[in-house]
């Protein structure tokens, strides 16, 4: 259904419908389809799905910020040490896709849910319940299994997620899967077709046909309903914490795609900066700097240079930040490139929105990371030039 040029059904749902009635349609849901839950782990439990596992478990710890004003509560409860569950890949035989996130029907009607490595629980029925309101903003209403599809595979991989068009989401839950992709052709000898999203931005063919994959992957159709034979379902690369609530994203699927993408991307010596303070004054909607032409001076007289990763290709990215010493950015998809730095520190500035993925990020892969907390204006932010320079000190040792 189309009400204008870019209003539809998803965005007057997204803009206006207040938060609290989604919730409480997600609560609905999450009563509503409970008992219909299966994970992964029950599917090759019961004998349903086959099973290759990749890699042991291994542990890894996260320190406090080298500087913050003020701690965030979500990072002081993921201070201390972690361990994932080994990764695996599945395969699963009669399944159908449905909506937007790709929704996994099995032959028994059920939705499979990845779930860590548990057995399905009210967790799993929570989670479902945020991709059942997400298909529903997009038109999908039916869930139950059908004769008819708008598109049929004998063999595919779905890297479809509520956000995998946002590219911090699209690299740390869909890309990090082709590890267990790659496992799978090499224990089976074949290779599935990767389903992506429909209508993807740039960032999502560009990666794929930089890490091989070019001609091996077809978009989402916009009815958004399909069947897969057997359908192959590599584990999310993450784990629960062990200090709270929570999942972390795993370093160690982050290290390997880091690797995999530098050693198919070749840059030039000066094709990098040293400092990067990353702008999105122009290309986002919320958590703009509100004081900017003071930040951004302020940053410039110690030696920082200013970025817009939008006006940059995949490659350009990697090849800007390869050999950066310091970034500054306020929290968004555009702090996702501190994963390709080396050796690098980086200072996030937030407000009213913070989720520590660029504090998960920064730890497992060495940084030294400080965090600033801003005053909130609206959905921007006003950043103190005093706190932001003494982070900038703290972190380069000054």
């Amino acid at each position: 259904m189309k009400f204008g040029a870019d209003l539809t059904l998803r965005s007057i749902a997204e803009r206006y419908a207040p938060e609290q009635s989604k919730n409480i349609a997600r609560r609905i849901c999450q009563n509503l389809f409970a008992d219909r839950v299966v994970s992964y782990r029950d599917l090759v439990d019961q004998g349903r799905a086959r099973y290759w596992r990749f890699g042991d478990r291994r542990s890894f710890t996260f320190e406090e910020p080298t500087f913050y004003n003020e701690l965030p509560p979500e990072i002081e409860a993921l201070i201390g040490s972690h361990e994932r569950h080994p990764p695996f890949v599945i395969e699963v035989l009669d399944v159908e896709l449905v909506g937007y996130p790709g929704i996994k029907l099995t032959s028994s009607n059920e939705f499979a849910v990845y779930n860590y490595w548990q057995s399905a629980n009210e967790r799993s029925s929570q989670e479902l319940s945020y991709d059942i309101v997400e298909a529903l903003s997009y038109g999908t209403w039916k869930f139950s299994r059908s004769n008819t599809h708008d598109v049929s595979y004998d063999l595919a991989v779905p890297l479809l997620k509520r956000w995998g068009t946002n590219y911090s989401h699209w690299t740390e839950e869909c890309l990090t899967q082709l590890e267990g992709i790659e496992h799978y052709i090499r224990e089976t000898g074949e290779e599935p077709v990767l389903i992506i999203p429909p209508n993807p931005p740039s960032f999502v063919t560009d990666s794929l046909d930089l890490l091989g994959y070019e001609g091996q992957y077809v978009e989402w159709g916009e009815n958004y309903r399909g069947h897969v034979d057997r359908l192959v379902l590599p584990s999310v690369r993450r784990c629960l914490s062990d200090t709270s609530d929570d999942y972390l994203r795993e370093p160690f699927a982050l290290e390997w795609l880091r690797d995999q993408v530098w050693s198919k991307t070749d840059c030039k010596q000066t094709d990098s900066t040293s400092k990067i303070l990353v702008s999105r004054e122009k290309d986002a909607d919320t958590r703009r700097i509100v004081n900017w032409e003071e930040v951004e001076s302020a940053l410039h007289e110690r030696g920082f240079c200013t970025v817009s990763f939008s006006n940059l290709t995949f490659r350009e990215q990697k090849c800007l930040v390869k050999d950066a010493d310091l970034i500054v950015a306020t929290h968004g998809a555009g702090l996702t490139e501190l994963m390709y730095m080396e050796d690098a520190a980086i200072i996030e500035l937030f407000a009213s929105h913070f989720v520590p993925v660029y504090y998960e990020m920064s730890e497992g892969f060495g940084h030294d990371y400080a965090c600033v907390e801003c005053e909130a204006v609206d959905e921007h932010l006003h950043v103190n030039v005093d706190e932001l320079l003494t982070a900038i000190d703290a972190v380069q040792g000054e």
